[in-house]
């Protein structure tokens, strides 16, 4: 069925506009790959919604690919795509939220000084995505994650931020709290959501909250294999307990 769906997509993509709602329901389904090829049947550099989506697609591809190098090409791909869309309209939501999520994740790969100075992007442009659409969950996750992280450098990376930047990136398990249920308030089916509030509460030393937040994480239904794994993840958390 899939295959026949995708045959139909090629067929009629070449006389009409980009259906964006055709792909926009492949990622809310996490069909990444159906996605990720869908869109490369196109190609328009002047078009905001075509740009923030290009930018998307390469992140999910990246997310799930598990080839190191492939992965960091991936993203690297999609980083310049959330480049090119933020400058098209500095005003999207979405083109804000892509770029700080590519941004955080450059910062991942090139170590720990590139980590800290990429977080100040990540918190500023990520602010500025909720302020233009304030419904959309994934911003709220990617901030608390900045602030979970933020919270958990260790005391090596915090001498090291000291150092280099006259005033070091801020975070806090509290706040990465209230982002987390923020996140969920918009969407409470998304397993990461609950995944990652029953880590912050573990932080915390919220046992309880922390339970019944992995708990929910794992009787959620997984619509992809990223879901399965964080679902596992949350069982082996809770196995501890």
């Amino acid at each position: 069925m899939i295959k026949y769906n995708y045959l139909i997509f090629c067929l009629i993509s070449f006389v009409l506009p980009i259906d964006f709602d055709a792909i926009d329901s492949y990622e809310r389904n996490q069909q990444y790959d159906m996605e990720f090829k869908s869109i490369k049947l196109f190609y328009d550099e002047s078009d905001i919604n075509f740009m923030w989506r290009m930018a998307r697609a390469y992140f999910n591809q990246a997310e799930q690919e598990i080839d190191i190098d492939k992965k960091y090409d991936l993203f690297y791909n999609g980083y310049d795509y959330s480049k090119k869309a933020l400058q098209l309209d500095s005003a999207s939501a979405k083109a804000n939220h892509y770029y700080a999520v590519l941004h955080g994740q450059i910062g991942l790969i090139e170590g720990t000084n590139q980590k800290i100075m990429n977080s100040y992007d990540v918190l500023k442009y990520g602010k500025i995505a909720i302020g233009l659409d304030s419904t959309y969950d994934n911003t709220y996750h990617l901030l608390g994650r900045l602030n979970f992280e933020l919270a958990n450098l260790s005391w090596l990376e915090r001498n090291i931020a000291s150092i280099i930047y006259e005033t070091p990136p801020e975070g806090t398990f509290g706040e990465a709290e209230n982002y987390f249920k923020s996140a969920i308030a918009f969407n409470k089916n998304d397993i990461r959501h609950w995944l990652w509030l029953g880590k912050t509460y573990i932080a915390m030393g919220e046992r309880s909250k922390a339970k019944e937040s992995l708990i929910q994480a794992s009787i959620l239904i997984p619509r992809s294999q990223k879901d399965s794994i964080n679902i596992k993840e949350a069982i082996h958390i809770l196995d501890g307990y």
